[in-house]
């Protein structure tokens, strides 16, 4: 992920929140009914998506504002938003919450590691909050700090 992405994590409506592990987290997935359901409705907004390899379907642009489906071995899916900073679209926020109230699902930063309500105005807070959003807002300084030891990026 880039620095100017910031990410959302569907989560079903009485799934558990992501739980960490070392260097991952495991999060609820959604049936594959419900998937089957997501896909459909994305492939009416977004059209066809690119496939990143076996079972895991872009909807949008790889390059920046998408949807990710993806399959596991028990044909539940994982699905998540990522918002490129650079070229901010009300409309693809105002599609995310509109597929997070279809799947009666949550929408969860992994980054913040907090959940966010679907609505226009809770993303834009917690992407307020992001690292995207100090890179966009000053990328110099966000870049300089990067680098200085013993400190991590905003």
């Amino acid at each position: 992920m880039a620095v100017w992405q910031f990410d959302l994590l569907f989560i079903p409506r009485d799934g558990h929140l992501p739980v960490r592990a070392q260097e991952c987290f495991d999060a609820s997935t959604f049936s594959s009914h419900e998937a089957s359901v997501a896909q459909v409705w994305l492939l009416d907004r977004l059209g066809e998506p690119d496939e990143m390899m076996d079972d895991w379907f872009v909807y949008g642009s790889t390059a920046g504002n998408r949807v990710d489906v993806v399959l596991d071995e028990a044909l539940e899916e994982g699905i998540s938003a990522r918002i490129d900073a650079r070229s901010r679209d009300s409309e693809f926020v105002n599609r995310i919450c509109d597929l997070c109230k279809l799947l009666e699902a949550k929408l969860f930063s992994v980054e913040l590691w907090r959940l966010a309500e679907a609505s226009p105005s809770a993303i834009e807070s917690a992407f307020r909050c992001s690292r995207a959003a100090a890179y966009i807002q000053d990328p110099e300084r966000f870049l300089r700090d990067a680098v200085r030891p013993g400190l991590t990026p905003p």
